[in-house]
């Protein structure tokens, strides 16, 4: 999934009736991130835990989104998720 950090929200876009949908709607959602190099035994995770609002394109500014954000994945991702972050833990690894 592609995201993008925005005035201190998380930003992602999905399908209107899909499972991140579904799970959104309840308000309080968990959002992890991570990186891993298998060759040099290294990564980072980060993890944020907030409320999640949903909005369409048009109401873009409404929700002070202002990077647009194209989907990867097949099929129409109309809905936007924003998740405002109010516990924040992240950990690296060296190996």
């Amino acid at each position: 999934m592609n995201f993008v950090t925005d005035h201190g929200g998380i930003v992602f876009r999905t399908a209107a009736y899909g499972p991140l949908a579904t799970h959104a709607h309840h308000g309080e959602v968990a959002f992890e991130v991570d990186e891993l190099d298998p060759e040099l035994h290294q990564g980072w995770r980060v993890v944020a835990i907030g409320s999640a609002q949903m909005f369409e394109a048009d109401e873009m500014r409404k929700f002070k989104c202002t990077r647009t954000l194209g989907p990867w994945a097949g099929g129409i991702r109309s809905l936007h998720v924003r998740i405002t972050p109010r516990h924040l833990t992240g950990r690296e690894v060296w190996g």
